[in-house]
């Protein structure tokens, strides 16, 4: 795993093993690609009215987290005028400004 993040040697096979990732893919969780950049996502449930929902992402980003991309499900009642702020290497703050419901996100760093 260390040397296929830090690119090392040339000739090693990069193996399933050799990428660090949580258990299984699921409605939220990351993925550790060569070289160590992050891809996490997720679905979260918000709050209505004018409110700030905490996000806490399923791994800490070691250095950075470059960016995050939210969606709400208007399914559900979330609204697109939502944003993201706050972004840090442990998570972010979803501002709601409608009806509770569900949002999905992807989040970008390393």
């Amino acid at each position: 795993g260390a040397q296929v993040k830090t690119g090392s040697a040339t000739d090693p096979a990069v193996t399933p093993a050799s990428l660090t990732a949580n258990n299984g893919v699921a409605s939220s969780g990351y993925v550790t690609l060569p070289g160590g950049l992050i891809l996490q996502w997720g679905e979260n449930s918000i709050t209505s009215g004018v409110s700030s929902n905490p996000v806490t992402f399923p791994t800490a980003f070691g250095t950075a987290c470059y960016s995050v991309t939210a969606s709400p499900d208007s399914s559900t009642g979330a609204q697109a005028r939502d944003h993201v702020g706050s972004l840090s290497t442990t998570g972010f703050t979803f501002t709601n400004n409608g009806p509770a419901g569900n949002i999905y996100w992807i989040a970008i760093g390393i």
